[in-house]
């Protein structure tokens, strides 16, 4: 990063860029701060416009990343491991993509704060990888989809006769529906 030459501003066309170490504050996506200790990097010293080189980019990005505790490319083939799963089949039981899974593991991309909470939580819970792996919420064992019927016999008859009713009568509202009369109908002004 040390340069002998200055280098011209290219936000005010003014100043010059000159190497500062000091504390920096970066700023996450979630608009959290976060304070990145001696970096070095360069400043305009007129406008104030920041560059940053490769390094300290890095150093940045792992300062967010250790305050995000976002999960690290070994930890996430860590994850795999654990769940006893390749690249295809840990894509397929968490229902990602595979190209998302792989750019993870490459470095390219990270998961969010709430997916490596997520991910975190299915290694952690066994049971829970499972249920998401099975797609558990689509049998019919699940108390939403219990047989209402026999459990609530005067509420069922009801539910069904009103449902029946409403069908009925927008199936004759259908039957009666003629597009060339409602067409008529608009007035052209």
């Amino acid at each position: 990063m040390k340069t002998n030459k200055n280098i011209p501003c290219d936000e005010c066309n003014d100043g010059f860029y000159e190497e500062v170490c000091e504390n920096y504050t970066a700023i996450t996506s979630d608009d959290n701060k976060v304070l990145v200790r001696n970096l070095r990097f360069k400043r305009c010293t007129k406008c104030g416009d920041e560059i940053f080189s490769p390094q300290s980019s890095k150093i940045v990005d792992k300062t967010i990343a250790d305050f995000t505790e976002q999960l690290r490319t070994r930890e996430i083939e860590l994850l795999w491991e654990d769940l006893g799963l390749d690249q295809t089949a840990a894509s397929e039981a968490l229902g990602l993509g595979a190209k998302t899974l792989h750019r993870w593991l490459k470095g390219t991309q990270y998961p969010n704060r709430s997916m490596g909470f997520y991910l975190r939580a299915m290694v952690q819970f066994p049971e829970a990888f499972q249920w998401v792996k099975e797609r558990a919420w689509r049998k019919k064992n699940r108390l939403s989809q219990s047989n209402t019927s026999t459990t609530f016999p005067e509420l069922f008859s009801q539910l069904e006769k009103e449902q029946h009713n409403e069908a009925s009568t927008k199936l004759e509202a259908l039957r009666n529906f003629n597009p060339v009369k409602e067409f008529r109908r608009i007035s052209v002004k």
